[in-house]
């Protein structure tokens, strides 16, 4: 069992934080508000429900949304499950509802156990491997379209390659099929609209792809392990 701390953290609005590293790794949960973080691989914009991994020493900057910030953050000392220098935001069901876990726990048990299923999930999610360009053009165009229909069989035809072929490549590569992508970017533009307006659940599931109000409520429950109204009071 690795030895960790878990610290909850508060930023003020507007707030920009220089270049720096920690001597530390840490998984960080945000919980409230938007977050824009560059390093040396990237830049990204968290969301609630948004995880980082950061091994001991990657430099990292940070812009606070104008609403401010809250995060939970594991930090580990000693023997740590990040490499050095790590970095990479996760966005993906099985992280995100693993971080809605620790979030949640009512108690010291709950919560070491939720952080260990964390731990796995996030480990699970490493790929070391270079992806293929057929894949981040497949990738883009549903993140793209992600609340029209997509004919996933045109579209690898299209790139010229066998569907069988690029279905096993995918999975292979991404740990989840086409469908199961596309769903998860639904989710998520659906776990951000929830939390960030308060327009309705039938808006929301219209403009993100889903047929309707019911569909992405039985979606995102079973993805993400809250109903979409709990998700936008646990965030509110």
């Amino acid at each position: 069992m690795h030895d960790f701390v878990v610290r909850e953290s508060t930023y003020s609005p507007g707030l920009r934080q220089r270049r720096h590293a920690h001597d530390y790794s840490n998984i960080t949960i945000v919980i409230a508000g938007k977050i824009e973080e560059a390093a040396e691989r990237g830049e990204y914009c968290a969301h609630p429900g948004s995880v980082v991994t950061k091994g001991a020493g990657c430099e990292h900057e940070d812009r606070i949304g104008g609403r401010g910030a809250r995060t939970i953050s594991i930090q580990f000392h000693g023997d740590s499950p990040l490499p050095a220098g790590a970095w990479a935001w996760l966005d993906t069901p099985a992280v995100v509802g693993r971080a809605i876990a620790v979030w949640r726990a009512n108690s010291a048990s709950d919560r070491d156990r939720a952080v260990a299923e964390l731990i796995a999930a996030v480990s699970a999610k490493r790929h070391v491997t270079k992806r293929p360009q057929w894949i981040d053009a497949i990738t883009a165009r549903i993140d793209r379209d992600h609340d029209q229909h997509v004919c996933f069989g045109e579209l690898v035809t299209q790139l010229g390659l066998h569907p069988a072929y690029a279905s096993r490549a995918f999975r292979t590569r991404l740990g989840l099929s086409m469908s199961e992508y596309l769903h998860a970017v639904r989710v998520r533009h659906a776990r951000i609209a929830l939390s960030s307006s308060r327009r309705s659940v039938a808006a929301i599931a219209a403009e993100c792809g889903f047929a309707d109000s019911s569909h992405l409520c039985r979606t995102f429950a079973r993805a993400l392990g809250v109903t979409p109204l709990s998700w936008r009071k646990l965030t509110s």
